[in-house]
């Protein structure tokens, strides 16, 4: 289940002014910081810049937030188990949103996927990490290759 706290912080969006820049920044700045989890100082002013981005180039930032009001047409619970194409399924640890055991029963239910965990990663990938990240997908896309060495 969804870590309480995300679910908190979420709900405390509904009372956010979305005009009040500095107020969105604050609150688009502790999402990050609970995808992420262990966020350092690096990936923290990476996360702020790319903030600025997305609030310098959207009228409705807001919007970003909505996706959980998106209804599906249809029954697609357990649709996964139809994949039959190669699937890498990556998670990471320490994710508060979908937990490992989520991880865990999609690539189970995949039969021709391959499961990565990937330790004291959060549910969003900071800079300081995508290599991390990089190495399985590219032998992945490539099982012949060799992954870059750092």
């Amino acid at each position: 289940s969804i870590d309480p706290i995300f679910m908190d912080h979420f709900g405390q969006l509904a009372a956010l002014n979305w005009q009040d820049r500095p107020a969105v920044t604050a609150a688009m700045l502790q999402t990050a910081r609970l995808c992420h989890v262990n966020m350092g100082a690096a990936d923290e002013a990476a996360a702020m810049r790319t903030i600025d981005r997305e609030l310098s180039r959207t009228s409705s930032i807001q919007s970003a937030f909505n996706h959980g009001m998106v209804a599906l047409r249809g029954d697609w619970q357990g649709r996964f188990r139809g994949i039959t194409c190669p699937t890498l399924v990556i998670h990471g640890v320490l994710d508060p949103i979908l937990p490992p055991e989520n991880g865990r029963a999609l690539a189970a239910g995949i039969t021709t996927a391959r499961y990565v965990e990937i330790a004291g990663l959060g549910h969003a990938i900071p800079a300081s990490r995508l290599s991390e990240v990089l190495a399985p997908i590219l032998a992945h896309l490539n099982p012949f290759s060799q992954p870059p060495t750092s």
